[in-house]
Protein backbone atom coordinates (compact mmCIF):
# COMPACT_ATOMS: atom_id res chain seq x y z
CA UNK A 1 0.00 0.00 0.00
CA UNK A 2 1.02 3.35 -0.83
CA UNK A 3 1.28 5.88 2.16
CA UNK A 4 -0.37 8.61 -0.09
CA UNK A 5 -3.29 6.03 -1.07
CA UNK A 6 -5.53 4.84 2.02
CA UNK A 7 -6.95 1.94 -0.07
CA UNK A 8 -6.19 -1.38 0.58
CA UNK A 9 -4.08 -2.79 -2.01
CA UNK A 10 -5.73 -5.29 -4.89
CA UNK A 11 -2.66 -7.33 -5.71
CA UNK A 12 -1.39 -10.80 -5.14
CA UNK A 13 -2.04 -10.95 -1.00
CA UNK A 14 0.14 -11.64 1.27
CA UNK A 15 0.58 -15.23 2.69
CA UNK A 16 -1.54 -15.51 5.91
CA UNK A 17 -3.78 -12.12 4.79
CA UNK A 18 -7.42 -12.50 5.38
CA UNK A 19 -8.51 -11.57 1.86
CA UNK A 20 -11.92 -9.27 1.82
CA UNK A 21 -14.36 -9.96 -1.48
CA UNK A 22 -16.91 -7.27 -1.94
CA UNK A 23 -17.94 -5.34 -5.07
CA UNK A 24 -18.83 -2.57 -2.68
CA UNK A 25 -15.60 -0.29 -2.23
CA UNK A 26 -16.97 1.51 1.06
CA UNK A 27 -17.61 -2.35 2.25
CA UNK A 28 -14.30 -3.54 1.66
CA UNK A 29 -12.44 -0.07 2.66
CA UNK A 30 -14.45 -0.46 5.92
CA UNK A 31 -13.74 -4.45 6.82
CA UNK A 32 -10.10 -3.23 5.79
CA UNK A 33 -9.65 -0.67 8.20
CA UNK A 34 -11.39 -2.77 11.33
CA UNK A 35 -9.26 -5.52 10.18
CA UNK A 36 -6.46 -3.93 9.74
CA UNK A 37 -6.74 -1.60 13.11
CA UNK A 38 -7.03 -5.49 14.88
CA UNK A 39 -3.74 -6.17 13.64
CA UNK A 40 -4.41 -8.43 10.52
CA UNK A 41 -2.83 -8.25 7.58
CA UNK A 42 -5.48 -7.88 4.84
CA UNK A 43 -5.67 -7.65 0.79
CA UNK A 44 -8.74 -7.08 -1.51
CA UNK A 45 -10.80 -8.28 -4.13
CA UNK A 46 -13.84 -5.66 -5.90
CA UNK A 47 -15.47 -9.11 -7.17
CA UNK A 48 -15.24 -12.91 -8.26
CA UNK A 49 -12.76 -12.91 -10.85
CA UNK A 50 -9.85 -10.45 -9.21
CA UNK A 51 -10.62 -12.73 -6.30
CA UNK A 52 -9.93 -15.96 -8.17
CA UNK A 53 -6.44 -14.00 -9.98
CA UNK A 54 -5.35 -13.83 -6.62
CA UNK A 55 -6.12 -17.03 -4.99
CA UNK A 56 -3.93 -18.37 -7.69
CA UNK A 57 -0.89 -17.19 -6.68
CA UNK A 58 -1.73 -17.36 -2.82
CA UNK A 59 -3.03 -18.95 0.06
CA UNK A 60 -5.09 -16.42 2.17
CA UNK A 61 -5.55 -17.53 6.13
CA UNK A 62 -9.41 -16.53 6.04
CA UNK A 63 -11.26 -15.21 3.31
CA UNK A 64 -14.43 -12.47 4.12
CA UNK A 65 -16.62 -13.56 0.85
CA UNK A 66 -19.99 -11.83 -0.36
CA UNK A 67 -21.76 -13.85 -2.62
CA UNK A 68 -24.13 -11.74 -4.31
CA UNK A 69 -21.78 -9.82 -6.57
CA UNK A 70 -22.37 -9.65 -10.43
CA UNK A 71 -20.11 -11.47 -13.16
CA UNK A 72 -17.80 -13.87 -11.02
CA UNK A 73 -20.38 -14.76 -7.71
CA UNK A 74 -19.41 -15.06 -4.61
CA UNK A 75 -20.65 -18.83 -5.03
CA UNK A 76 -18.18 -19.27 -7.89
CA UNK A 77 -15.18 -18.25 -5.85
CA UNK A 78 -16.44 -20.99 -3.10
CA UNK A 79 -16.35 -23.30 -5.62
CA UNK A 80 -12.59 -22.55 -6.75
CA UNK A 81 -12.13 -22.68 -3.38
CA UNK A 82 -13.66 -25.98 -3.16
CA UNK A 83 -12.29 -27.39 -5.59
CA UNK A 84 -8.46 -27.12 -5.04
CA UNK A 85 -7.40 -29.29 -1.95
CA UNK A 86 -5.11 -26.62 -0.75
CA UNK A 87 -7.28 -24.13 -0.12
CA UNK A 88 -10.34 -26.46 0.61
CA UNK A 89 -9.98 -25.98 4.20
CA UNK A 90 -9.44 -21.96 3.98
CA UNK A 91 -11.71 -20.19 6.56
CA UNK A 92 -14.69 -18.46 5.24
CA UNK A 93 -17.15 -16.05 6.33
CA UNK A 94 -19.98 -14.99 4.26
CA UNK A 95 -20.64 -11.00 3.84
CA UNK A 96 -24.36 -10.60 3.24
CA UNK A 97 -26.85 -8.28 3.51
CA UNK A 98 -29.43 -10.83 3.42
CA UNK A 99 -31.03 -13.63 6.03
CA UNK A 100 -28.95 -16.51 6.41
CA UNK A 101 -31.33 -18.55 4.16
CA UNK A 102 -29.36 -18.07 0.67
CA UNK A 103 -25.84 -18.75 2.65
CA UNK A 104 -23.98 -21.85 2.18
CA UNK A 105 -24.49 -24.55 5.76
CA UNK A 106 -21.70 -24.86 7.49
CA UNK A 107 -20.29 -21.21 7.10
CA UNK A 108 -20.21 -18.26 9.84
CA UNK A 109 -21.84 -15.05 8.55
CA UNK A 110 -21.58 -12.01 9.02
CA UNK A 111 -24.84 -9.05 8.22
CA UNK A 112 -24.53 -5.76 6.70
CA UNK A 113 -24.17 -3.54 8.33
CA UNK A 114 -21.37 -5.19 10.35
CA UNK A 115 -20.17 -4.86 13.46
CA UNK A 116 -16.80 -4.56 13.87
CA UNK A 117 -16.52 -5.89 17.18
CA UNK A 118 -18.55 -9.01 16.01
CA UNK A 119 -16.41 -9.47 12.74
CA UNK A 120 -12.92 -9.12 14.66
CA UNK A 121 -14.28 -11.65 17.28
CA UNK A 122 -15.39 -13.94 14.46
CA UNK A 123 -11.97 -13.52 12.44
CA UNK A 124 -9.68 -13.85 15.31
CA UNK A 125 -11.56 -17.13 16.69
CA UNK A 126 -11.50 -18.46 13.11
CA UNK A 127 -7.88 -18.05 13.00
CA UNK A 128 -7.07 -19.27 16.76
CA UNK A 129 -9.20 -22.49 15.67
CA UNK A 130 -7.28 -23.06 12.69
CA UNK A 131 -3.82 -23.08 14.19
CA UNK A 132 -5.38 -25.39 17.22
CA UNK A 133 -6.98 -28.12 15.59
CA UNK A 134 -5.91 -27.89 11.77
CA UNK A 135 -8.58 -26.57 9.11
CA UNK A 136 -12.18 -27.36 9.25
CA UNK A 137 -11.36 -30.25 11.62
CA UNK A 138 -13.30 -30.13 15.53
CA UNK A 139 -15.62 -28.63 16.71
CA UNK A 140 -16.32 -25.14 16.88
CA UNK A 141 -14.62 -23.22 19.89
CA UNK A 142 -18.19 -21.28 20.63
CA UNK A 143 -21.19 -20.65 19.34
CA UNK A 144 -19.74 -17.25 17.14
CA UNK A 145 -19.15 -20.17 15.00
CA UNK A 146 -21.17 -23.07 13.45
CA UNK A 147 -19.42 -27.05 13.53
CA UNK A 148 -17.45 -28.32 11.59
CA UNK A 149 -18.12 -28.10 8.05
CA UNK A 150 -19.78 -30.62 5.33
CA UNK A 151 -18.14 -31.81 2.88
CA UNK A 152 -21.20 -31.51 0.27
CA UNK A 153 -21.97 -28.39 -1.26
CA UNK A 154 -25.02 -26.58 -0.71
CA UNK A 155 -27.68 -26.11 -3.60
CA UNK A 156 -27.14 -22.81 -5.47
CA UNK A 157 -29.75 -20.34 -5.47
CA UNK A 158 -31.24 -18.50 -8.28
CA UNK A 159 -29.76 -15.45 -8.96
CA UNK A 160 -31.61 -12.78 -7.50
CA UNK A 161 -32.19 -9.72 -10.52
Amino acid sequence: MNRADPRPSIDTPPAGAVLIVDDDESMRLLLAEILRGAGHRVACAGGGEEAIRMLRDQEPQLVILDLLMPGTSGWDVLEFLEDRPHLATTPVVILTAYGDTDTPPGRPVIHKPVDGDLLCEMVDELLAQDLATGRGVGEAPSDLLPGPRRRARAPRPARRM
